[in-house]
């Protein structure tokens, strides 16, 4: 992923995540996104973080499916190729691979985080990439 590629993504983080919700990966946003710089595996690990912002936002919504496909359209307008973002596939990825089941929830939403879905929207940024990959 070039440099340019990586600081649009990053400005995308600070537009997608809600100020509070930056306390459940650190400190700040800066220190959380300043761990990126130095992965080995940036990219893989970037695109693991945009998954679980997306998540977030997907659980605050009454209608998730809207909100995973408007992001996956951001992504494309901001530069990633189709394989970079099938490593961000949102919500149909999370039902198969166990996070969220199609179930309506006690606020009428029609799906419920899994355990292990929860599991990853506390996780760590580091965690992030080792989630489901």
């Amino acid at each position: 992923m070039d440099a340019e590629l990586v600081k649009r993504l990053k400005a995308w983080f600070y537009l997608r995540l809600a100020p509070e919700d930056w306390s459940k990966f650190g400190v700040s946003a800066t220190s959380v996104l300043q761990t990126f710089d130095n992965d080995p595996d940036q990219e893989d690990a970037l695109l693991r973080f945009a998954e679980v912002v997306i998540l977030l936002e997907m659980q605050k919504q009454k209608n998730p499916f809207f909100v995973a496909k408007q992001r996956q359209l951001e992504l494309q307008q901001l530069g990633l190729t189709r394989e970079q973002r099938r490593k961000v596939s949102g919500f149909d990825r999370m039902v198969a691979e166990g996070y969220v089941e199609i179930a309506r929830d006690s606020e009428d939403r029609p799906y419920t985080w899994t355990e292990k879905g929860r599991k990853l929207l506390e996780a760590e940024p580091h965690e992030c990439r080792r989630v489901s990959g």
